[in-house]
């Protein structure tokens, strides 16, 4: 693993314990190893939105897909956010495209990404009133992730 990638990693479990100084201090360091890595700005965002600052939130998303228009993480961020805020067709679009984009790996237990961007489309399509594709999107990420109990339900 790259040393870029072993510092987001870190960030990424500072983010986890709501510790964002220290994850802003080793995104920041990551940044200055590999400043065109979107994983760094898809990141900046999390933080971003977790703090309330829901504008800074969009620009490093915005960054991250400028750097990687197919990123599928900042995709799935932003379905997740658009989701949140009830505007589900645009939701629907960017889980589309994480789908897309993200690896498919013969290891299932690397494919939780997959799997949760699966199951929150089957939830979008669940509250636009199409139940069937619903099912098969909650079937689809739980094929990915046997794991994925929130699909399982």
């Amino acid at each position: 693993m790259k040393p870029a990638e072993k510092m987001i990693l870190k960030a990424c479990i500072c983010i986890s314990g709501r510790e964002y100084k220290k994850a802003l201090f080793l995104l920041k360091k990551a940044e200055k190893i590999d400043k065109n890595n979107p994983e760094i700005y898809t990141r900046y965002s999390v933080i971003s939105e977790l703090t309330g600052d829901e504008e800074k939130a969009r620009e490093m998303l915005k960054k991250a897909l400028e750097i990687d228009p197919n990123y599928a993480r900042a995709h799935y961020t932003l379905g997740i956010d658009y989701q949140n805020k009830g505007k589900l067709v645009r939701a629907e679009k960017e889980f589309k495209i994480a789908i897309e984009n993200y690896p498919r790996y013969k290891d299932p237990f690397r494919n939780e990404h997959l799997s949760e961007a699966h199951n929150n489309l089957g939830t979008v399509y669940y509250h636009q009133g199409k139940h069937e594709d619903a099912i098969k999107e909650w079937r689809l990420s739980i094929n990915y992730d046997r794991n994925n109990e929130e699909a399982g339900k």
